[in-house]
């Protein structure tokens, strides 16, 4: 006997690729936990291994190399060019600022504060007041991690500190949109749903006919993530199609 009970899975899907699990970007593949392909708004942890077994056994080692032949003997993008330049630049200044904040609290201290607001307000039920709440407080959390920020032992080594404390950054920056998501999508869709959109008989209240769409956000502020002048948030509406198999409303009673 296995205990089933929900929990909080608070991103579900992942980064968008197409049949060949290739994202937006030629040359970057996605598969499993990673992958929008298997993980849609309700699943079980055995999803996690079917999607790291049929994309690692099945999809991946062919798409790759389909990809990959057309460009034998072509040249490689030299170690010096602009690009390969710039995001070295880019990724040593993130590094350089996370190990000079020297505050007095370590990475672990942030994250589980994001975690306490998360689960708390962007849950697995959630309202409009605490995803309001959440951003807000997301937000003065950000800065406190940009200003109170401590990471010991040197940048030049193996510093799993130092990698942590990257992550924590990512994740705060996840966490907003997360609830910026939430908060924008006016309906209860999923396993996850709104409590001001609750059927009288208790079940999720869909919208299907202002909400049948993928939600794709683009960042407006594409600064460094101390700059905390503001964020912005773009919404890109994908609309989702059904042909074989209409929408239907789910009730258990």
């Amino acid at each position: 006997p296995m205990r089933i009970a929900p929990t909080c899975h608070f991103t579900m899907g992942g980064l968008w690729s197409d049949f060949n699990q290739m994202t937006s970007i030629p040359g970057l593949f996605t598969g499993g936990e990673a992958s929008w392909t298997y993980h849609g708004a309700n699943r079980l942890g055995a999803n996690s291994l079917l999607s790291g077994s049929v994309d690692g056994w099945f999809t991946l080692p062919f798409t790759i190399p389909n990809y990959l032949g057309p460009l034998l003997g072509t040249d490689r993008l030299a170690e010096d060019a602009p690009e390969a330049k710039e995001a070295l630049d880019r990724a040593q200044a993130r590094l350089d600022k996370l190990m000079s904040i020297q505050g007095k609290h370590g990475a672990e201290y942030f994250h589980r504060q994001l975690g306490e607001i998360l689960y708390r307000d962007c849950g697995v039920a959630r309202n409009k007041e605490d995803l309001a709440r959440g951003i807000e407080e997301i937000r003065e959390l950000r800065k406190a991690f940009w200003s109170d920020l401590f990471i010991p032992g040197e940048p030049n080594e193996m510093n799993q500190q130092l990698e942590y404390a990257n992550r924590v950054a990512d994740y705060i920056d996840l966490g907003e949109l997360m609830c910026v998501d939430a908060l924008d999508r006016d309906e209860s869709c999923g396993a996850h749903y709104r409590d001001d959109h609750i059927s009288e008989d208790g079940e999720a209240e869909r919208d299907d006919a202002n909400w049948c769409f993928v939600s794709a956000w683009e960042r407006g502020n594409n600064g460094p993530a101390w700059d905390l002048s503001g964020h912005e948030f773009i919404r890109h509406a994908e609309p989702l199609t059904f042909e074989a198999v209409p929408l239907m409303t789910r009730n258990y009673k």
